[in-house]
């Protein structure tokens, strides 16, 4: 009768531990999913016809922003492919745990003005401009 009794507590036992390794899994991802959006440094991407939306995301997260983020609207980032991105303010910074000086925010622009393109190692830059002026005689 006792060992009845203890492969009845085992197998309920089974079952709760199976239900509570199903909860903390679900916490877990849930919880992985959450943390990566909140390291994002972009609240807004509209795809252009080049790039994928990976590639978008991880070159502007890869990216140095320090002086480009603005304190209180999303800083616009327009691309080579008609891709616009739009940088997290300073408040949605600091709420999705970014601590960044504060020299990194700037409240004069509210969009860049160069083109940004996407290299092949996925670092960003900005082409050089190739118009050219003569001088006037």
């Amino acid at each position: 009768m006792f060992l009845a009794w203890r492969v009845q507590a085992l197998k309920f036992h089974g079952v709760f531990i199976d239900s509570i390794m199903k909860k903390t899994f679900l916490f877990c991802l849930f919880f992985t999913v959450f943390f990566t959006h909140a390291q994002e440094k972009h609240s807004d991407i509209q795809i252009g016809n080049k790039y994928s939306s990976v590639q978008l995301i991880e070159a502007v997260n890869k990216a140095n922003w320090c002086g480009y983020y603005h304190q209180e609207i999303a800083f616009k980032l327009q691309f080579d492919d008609g891709a616009i991105v739009h940088l997290k303010s300073k408040s949605q910074l600091l709420q999705s745990g970014h601590e960044l000086s504060e020299n990194c925010f700037q409240s004069n622009f509210s969009e860049s003005n160069d083109v940004f393109v996407i290299a092949e190692n996925g670092n960003l830059f900005v082409p050089k401009s190739t118009r050219y002026f003569k001088p006037k005689n």
